[in-house]
């Protein structure tokens, strides 16, 4: 395999690996730090004088070639991303985003879709999350689901009658009307 070891100017505790085997290419960063700080890191760094807010500060592409056959046959295709920007460039209310994107198609056309976007907040000190695409898009959560503030769930309108009472699996169920109403929810 080709190989390139690079000894690093800035600490004698750090090197990098680059190399090629028969699966493809790789990079290793191996950190020989005792330091509980000094493992391996990577930074990517926007130097510039002018920033502003929706700015690019560093992508990370995942490219490959799609299937051997067929009209779309070998073309490259960004199969995921992340990107990280500048929210807010204001000076003492920064904040970040971040964005995980793949690959989705309507057999006709790929678009790089939402997987998690992260967005601080410069003035409220909070991180908002957007996760998935599409309104029949699934999102599962392997294990228990813990709402520490508030869940705001979809209402949906039903007559329920005495043979339909618990048959909405998942759904929230109103009875009554004004200061009668009363709810159950179904699971």
């Amino acid at each position: 395999a080709d190989e390139i070891n690079v000894l690093s100017d800035f600490t004698k505790f750090v090197n990098m690996l680059v190399f090629t085997h028969e699966n493809g290419a790789g990079i290793n960063l191996n950190s020989a730090s005792t330091s509980a700080s000094g493992g391996s890191l990577i930074n990517f760094i926007r130097n510039q004088n002018s920033r502003s807010d929706g700015d690019l500060v560093g992508r990370l592409g995942y490219i490959g070639w799609n299937a051997t056959t067929g009209s779309l046959a070998e073309n490259y295709i960004t199969w995921a991303r992340i990107d990280t920007s500048i929210e807010t460039a204001a000076i003492g209310d920064e904040a970040g985003k971040m964005e995980i994107q793949v690959t989705a198609s309507d057999s006709t056309n790929q678009n790089l879709r939402q997987a998690l976007t992260a967005t601080g907040h410069g003035t409220n000190d909070v991180v908002d999350i957007g996760l998935g695409y599409g309104t029949t898009s699934t999102t599962t959560i392997a294990g228990n689901l813990e709402v520490t503030k508030k869940a705001t769930l979809p209402t949906r309108v039903f007559t329920v009658t005495g043979t339909t009472h618990f048959e909405y699996q998942g759904d929230v169920l109103y009875f009554g009307g004004g200061s009668t109403t009363q709810g159950d929810l179904c699971f």
